[in-house]
């Protein structure tokens, strides 16, 4: 099972023509090489106005965002060779812009269909803008998808007792202490804001790498045997482990797919909050089974 990402939308303005008048989509997806003046730069954890991402910096007559897709649209793969201004779109960029995953490279184009259709209607009003644009981006964070565990997955144990819950404790007592080692939450914005200076790819791995480090949580996770009394907290904790592996994801794939990225990091703080209560929990649980965790063997971290 898998759910979608709900994001909420208040104050984001016209991000929609913001993602395209900036460097948020590499130009050389386009073909299209990368000239001055140079766009604006997009902070991923900001908002500009419309005033400002709407300037036409080579005063040709149409915004910058425009005068880019414009390129795009414009030039076949023919005369893209030949094009002073174009270069050949590469194969790994063409891939991007026609992954049907790649949420930047849908925003991008239905963008463009998008203010055709509002500029031939003479469609103005700020506020149908501002739904038209709502509804665009909450399209593409419907595609978000997290993967969600059941009593399906899990191995339920038939008997519960007192040696059952003290083997449960344990085992999740070292699960936790393997989840601690590797730093959750500690870091991951920062490390975003980084490749945003830097533009290296090489910067984003440590995201990449603790989003391997949270699948092996969840695969132990799975792998543990669950009393029935602590089905419901074990699935919580699952859940939430892996709405933060997704959140992980989705930023360090800000160098190829920022749309994900920036929809992913609105949510970081409500998804390792619940993370952190969700673990929390299983002490309070143990309490109430009699088992504590002060009472506890040395955790098995293996």
């Amino acid at each position: 099972m898998e759910e979608k990402v709900s994001i909420p939308l208040v104050g984001l303005g016209l991000l929609v023509i913001l993602v395209i008048a900036t460097t948020f989509i590499p130009a050389s997806w386009f073909g299209v090489k990368e000239v001055t003046p140079v766009y604006t730069p997009l902070n991923i954890v900001t908002v500009e106005s419309f005033k400002t991402i709407a300037r036409d910096n080579n005063n040709d007559g149409a915004p910058d965002w425009k005068t880019l897709l414009q390129q795009t649209y414009k030039e076949s793969d023919a005369t893209v060779n030949t094009t002073k201004e174009q270069s050949p779109v590469s194969k790994e960029d063409r891939a991007r812009l026609d992954d049907p995953n790649n949420l930047t490279s849908s925003f991008a184009k239905n963008v463009y269909v998008t203010t055709a259709y509002m500029k031939q209607n003479n469609i103005t009003d700020p506020a149908t803008q501002q739904d038209t644009i709502n509804g665009l981006l909450d399209a593409e964070a419907s595609k978000i998808a997290i993967k969600l565990y059941t009593e399906k997955d899990l191995t339920v144990s038939t008997k519960e007792d007192r040696a059952s819950l003290i083997t449960y404790r344990d085992t999740i007592a070292g699960i936790a202490t393997q989840a601690a080692s590797y730093n959750f939450a500690d870091g991951d914005l920062e490390i975003v804001g980084t490749y945003n200076t830097s533009k290296n790819s090489k910067d984003l791995l440590p995201l990449k790498k603790k989003a391997g480090q949270v699948d092996t949580i969840i695969k132990k996770m799975l792998a543990t045997t669950v009393p029935r009394s602590a089905v419901t907290l074990h699935l919580t904790a699952l859940n939430r482990l892996s709405a933060y592996k997704t959140t992980l994801e989705g930023l360090s794939a800000v160098d190829t797919d920022p749309v994900r990225s920036t929809l992913v990091a609105r949510q970081y703080q409500n998804t390792v909050d619940l993370v952190a209560k969700s673990l929390l929990r299983f002490d309070d649980y143990f309490k109430a089974v009699g088992v504590p965790f002060t009472e506890r063997r040395v955790p098995v971290t293996n």
